[in-house]
Order: C-alpha cells, then structure tokens, then sequence
C-alpha cells in the first residue's frame, strides 16, 4: 500500500491570537482526503491566550511552548521535532 508522506506545517508565533487563529482556520479549510498534513504552531512566550485559543476553537493543532527566546529559527527546530515524532517527512515553514 503506497501511503502519501505526511506533511507537516510550521507554525512559529509570538502574541497574534487572532492572526494566528485566521491562519489555522484557512489552513482547515485546504485540508483532504487528497491533502492530509498536520498544523504545528510554536508559541513561543506568548501572553496573550493563544494557547487557550487554539485549544478551544482547534484542538487537532499540535502546539510546542517556548519561553520567548526561540525566535523563528528556534521556532522552527522545536516545531520539526514534534512534527517528526508524530511522523512527518516534509515540511512546510
């Protein structure tokens, strides 16, 4: 059985709930039988309730916490491990 890989999407953030929350929706919104990837957003020291957000309005994200010193590269390494561990071979930044 040939099996599609999966891709994984990184999302690195830092207090934009509401641009954050719009992005993940749109994301949703492409997703397929024929397209199948998995959302990790990185929030890194966000205060402003992201994390609270996606966990109510989309629970299947994947989230990664930082302490606000990640900056996008860092972001984006914590966010590729997670995304690995649940199987990823591509990603999209």
């Amino acid at each position: 059985m040939n099996r599609s890989p999966l891709v994984a999407i990184l999302v690195p953030t830092y207090n934009r709930r509401e641009s954050l929350l719009r992005c993940v929706k749109q994301l949703q919104r492409l997703q397929t039988e024929l397209a199948s990837f998995v959302i990790v957003v990185v929030l890194d020291g966000c205060d402003d309730g992201s994390l609270e957000a996606l966990k109510g309005e989309a629970p299947e994200v994947q989230t990664v916490e930082g302490d606000g010193s990640l900056w996008w590269a860092g972001c984006i390494n914590r966010g590729a491990e997670r995304a690995r561990a649940l199987g990823a071979t591509h990603y999209l930044m």
